[in-house]
């Protein structure tokens, strides 16, 4: 397995060298937290204080989303495959499931590197794409080891990917 280094960031811009990665290579746009299911942008919230990587131990109530769409498209349509963990949150637009949009939802919170995708299959590519600092290698740490778990995720992925004719 190869370990990829940090690419230079303070941990608190890996968040947006990552929004400027998929604005540079997916169809992205960002919406507002009322585009989404009810509460789904608290639950977010939530998640992100209770993450480990809330090393501050920022309150939920202080947690700063920006919340990016992804389109969906030819290129994309590997990402909606609920065998890849897609799930659609994106609240009804009217009447009757036929007008629910689809979008993969990316919530990025802007003071520190949390980050989650409703594709599981993005999330882990972005999350290998991010790689990991040389000191979470040395120290064996929890980032590390969610890291290793990702690469091998992604390996599995792209076996079936294959296997569907969609990589």
């Amino acid at each position: 397995m190869q370990v990829l280094q940090s690419r230079g960031e303070d941990m608190d811009e890996q968040n947006e060298a990552l929004k400027k990665y998929l604005y540079e290579n997916f169809p992205v746009h960002e919406i507002q937290a009322e585009a989404l299911f009810s509460h789904r942008g608290e639950l977010e919230k939530a998640n992100a204080a209770y993450s480990y990587l809330n090393e501050a131990g920022v309150a939920d109530e202080e947690i700063s989303l920006e919340i990016l769409a992804l389109d969906r498209t030819q290129e994309t349509e590997k990402y909606f495959r609920e065998e890849f963990g897609y799930i659609n949150i994106m609240a009804p637009a009217g009447e009757g499931a036929e007008t629910q949009p689809e979008n993969i939802v990316i919530f990025l919170e802007k003071s520190f590197p949390y980050f989650s995708v409703t594709s599981s299959l993005l999330f882990v590519e972005l999350n290998v794409m991010r790689g990991i600092a040389a000191k979470d290698v040395q120290e064996g740490s929890t980032k590390y080891l969610e890291y290793r778990s990702h690469v091998e995720f992604l390996k599995e992925y792209r076996e079936r990917l294959k296997e569907l004719n969609l990589e």
